[in-house]
């Protein structure tokens, strides 16, 4: 079950990442900011859990892909 909440967190972790990045060339600072600290949170739980076993970096690295791959695709830009 851990591997799941890994999977989700690192998701979770980079739609903000690249939501961050998309509000930082829209010179947003505060939305930018909220995106800021999605990102340390779940980063935050990402890290402590591979840390402990490092066979979580197979779920975090799949979470990562899908969750760019998922929040370029499904956004557009206006």
């Amino acid at each position: 079950m851990t591997y799941f909440w890994v999977f989700v967190s690192a998701f979770l972790a980079d739609v903000s990442w690249t939501m961050y990045f998309k509000e930082v060339g829209r010179k947003r600072p505060t939305r930018a900011a909220f995106w800021a600290v999605a990102i340390i949170l779940m980063g935050a739980f990402v890290i402590t859990e591979y840390i402990k076993n490092p066979l979580m970096l197979i779920a975090y690295c799949a979470g990562s892909f899908c969750g760019v791959y998922v929040t370029v695709r499904y956004t557009k830009e206006k």
